[in-house]
């Protein structure tokens, strides 16, 4: 030890590389932690058509079949997931013959 109680330690290549790898995993948990934690990122109707494939008029038309949307203002925004949900219920009740979804 010195005098200003500073330690120095020899480490292998392969110890090295393990602190660093753990150090990294705790890391990225923590950021995961704070994504999951955080709102989901909304998506205008040009987001939501990119995201799904389709044009902007199919984006408008599911919105008004139902497709959950928040007001910003006075602008329809899509959660990602949540629309995604939506479709696959839409589907799962139009190959049942309950509901066609007009095009």
């Amino acid at each position: 030890m010195t005098t200003d109680d500073t330690m120095l330690v020899q480490l292998t290549t392969g110890q090295l590389q393990e602190l660093v790898r753990v150090a990294v995993i705790e890391a990225l948990g923590e950021l995961e932690g704070l994504a999951a934690n955080r709102a989901p990122a909304l998506l205008d109707r040009a987001g939501l058509a990119r995201e799904l494939g389709c044009s902007l008029a199919s984006v408008d038309r599911m919105a008004r079949q139902g497709l959950p949307f928040v007001r910003v203002g006075s602008v329809r925004r899509f959660e990602r997931e949540t629309a995604l949900g939506w479709l696959a219920r839409e589907s799962g009740r139009q190959s049942e013959g309950q509901r066609e979804i007009p095009r």
